[in-house]
């Protein structure tokens, strides 16, 4: 659809983080279906740019120290580096050396999310500080809307007179002061401050307004230059994996304490690394869709898991996600005895808001799902278990070198849980989930010259049909944007900024997936930080007097990729 309204209209179209990834080997797969494509339409010389973001290993072995990491990461070895597949997250330069060579489509691996949306207007003139902010609203679409979605668009317009005004194209949505002002916040551990490979966008001198019924921007974000860093994204396999999922017949805490030692128990201690306080709850949820076909019960699964994840309700404080997921990808199918197939996710949340509202949110996302996908739904049969302190679930994870070892140790263990299982409650025992990876790189390196001569070469074709001549290759031209910062900014933050309590986690696909080998625990410093400042919301808002802590995600959740749209127009 992008590919067909680009060139519709004759205007530049990039994608970045290309097969949800970035790596090689998804790349290879989008690539494939993007020559198809184009084929189809049957363009004539069209100037394409691909732009790669793996990193080989060969550039950091010897200089593992060199890599500083991001959130509570183990120490990165030689030999973890060695193993892994990496990607590299590109900002704004490759894009806008793509744009200014002449591609009028750009197809990249790993990038900031925020850097697709602010190659273009940063190339076309716009202050950085302010493309970078509008990115970070455009990015997400109508979530920075009220009522939010994450499946409908945002079109930000650029105005001569320095300021950027975002309109929702559907007439039920509006953008308001409030719902811009608040998505600033939105998967950021820092309420003013946000970092990127070029710099830091500063939005403590941010001033937004109102424009109409549905409209609302901002003026005057600074963008302070600072010297060339990149994250560094990494994966490596570590072997085979067993899972197995039961209900507990007795009380967690009554459990040996070597029984309870590394496993994940809903309703004590599957959310967060700490047991659940009292006067507090933990629930899991478990969806289990079954169909006729694997293919149907899987999709179906993935649809209301993303509905569920993103799902407003009255008081959400954070539009970052509703749930915290044990697994990599959610979604995994044990074996049944008859003919049906089944898909199982597993899912968990500590807030009291979400657990208090579960049976209407849960008939919200059936009813979404019977209206966006309806044949899909009438195939298959959906439901929607939960666990609790009361009837917990537990997780039961075994990784060994070889299959038969996994099946070996997780069949010990199973024999010494058996005890402890309720007979009568939901199990799925022994699943097989293949070769698995864990997140093994998450780190900045910030070796200018290294990251300017190996990192995001680019390739600039010529299509025409189903030809692809290579004309030029090259490396990223860099220039400093924004300004130097007038003081020191929060240098300790951006040393360490990441997860503030995450453990590695196994995934069972082969590495590099977008950094999501590893398992969040907890609703994270943002979330906290946020929950801290309810009580006095000026402390949080980059303009006087705004009360942005939260937004209304009242909309439709995300079934389809958000996104939205910048233009420049006279002020």
């Amino acid at each position: 659809m992008l590919l067909t309204a680009a060139l519709r209209q004759d205007c530049p179209l990039l994608i970045g983080t290309l097969g949800t990834t970035g790596a090689r080997r998804q790349m290879e797969v989008m690539l494939a279906f993007i020559k198809e494509i184009l084929a189809e339409h049957g363009v004539r010389d069209l100037p394409v740019a691909v732009i790669s973001s793996d990193v080989d290993a060969k550039l950091l072995l010897g200089h593992v120290d060199a890599l500083r990491p991001l959130g509570r990461m183990p120490r990165l070895t030689e030999e973890a580096v060695a193993k892994s597949v990496m990607v590299s997250q590109m900002g704004v330069a490759p894009y806008i050396t793509a744009l200014e060579e002449g591609a009028r489509i750009v197809l990249a691996g790993r990038s900031c999310d925020v850097a697709i949306f602010a190659a273009d207007p940063i190339r076309r003139g716009i202050d950085p500080g302010l493309a970078f902010q509008a990115a970070h609203i455009l990015e997400c679409g109508a979530i920075a809307c009220d009522p939010g979605s994450a499946s409908d668009y945002l079109i930000a317009e650029f105005r001569d007179d320095g300021g950027v005004v975002f309109t929702p194209p559907n007439q039920d949505r509006k953008a308001t002061i409030y719902s811009i002002s608040a998505h600033a916040l939105y998967e950021e551990n820092h309420p003013s401050l946000q970092f990127y490979p070029e710099g830091v966008l500063d939005m403590r001198t941010t001033r937004y307004f109102q424009d109409g019924e549905r409209s609302a921007g901002f003026r005057e974000p600074a963008f302070y230059t600072s010297p060339l860093s990149v994250k560094i994204e990494g994966s490596m396999p570590v072997g085979k994996r067993r899972l197995s999922l039961f209900a507990l017949a007795a009380d967690p805490a009554s459990l040996p304490a070597h029984l309870r030692e590394g496993r994940l128990i809903y309703g004590y201690n599957a959310v967060e690394t700490t047991p659940v306080p009292a006067g507090e709850r933990e629930i899991g949820i478990v969806i289990r869709v079954t169909a006729k076909e694997t293919e149907q019960a899987a999709a179906l699964a993935s649809i209301l898991k993303g509905f569920l994840l993103h799902l407003g309700y009255p008081g959400r404080i954070t539009t970052a996600g509703n749930l915290a997921f044990p697994l990599s990808p959610g979604e995994f199918s044990p074996e049944t005895d008859d003919d049906t197939h089944t898909t199982l996710v597993v899912a968990g949340s500590r807030e009291p808001l979400f657990i208090d509202q579960t049976d209407t949110l849960f008939a919200m996302v059936r009813n979404l799902a019977q209206m966006d996908y309806p044949e899909l739904a009438a195939a298959c049969q959906a439901e929607f278990l939960v666990f609790d302190a009361k009837t917990p679930l537990m997780l039961v994870d075994t990784i060994a070198a070889t299959d038969e070892e996994a099946i070996r140790l997780h069949g010990q263990a199973l024999e010494e849980l058996a005890p402890y299982r309720a007979k009568d409650g939901f199990s799925a025992l022994n699943v097989p989930l293949g070769e698995t990876s864990v997140w093994s790189v998450y780190h900045l390196w910030d070796d200018q010259a290294a990251i300017e001569a190996a990192l995001f070469p680019i390739r600039l074709y010529s299509v025409s049909g189903r030809d692809w001549t290579l004309n030029k290759e090259l490396q990223p031209r860099y220039a400093p944007l924004g300004t130097p910062a007038p003081g020191p900014l929060d240098e300790g933050h951006r040393r360490h900024r990441g997860p503030t309590a995450c453990r590695p986690a196994a995934r069972n696909t082969p590495p590099a997936r977008d950094g999501q080998g590893v398992a969040l625990q907890g609703r994270g410093h943002q979330h906290h930080h946020l929950r801290h400042l309810l009580q006095d919301p000026r402390g949080l808002c980059p303009g006087p007097g705004l009360g942005c802590l939260s937004q209304k995600d009242r909309g439709r959740p995300a079934g389809n990729r958000r996104g939205g749209h910048a233009r420049h127009v006279p002020g």
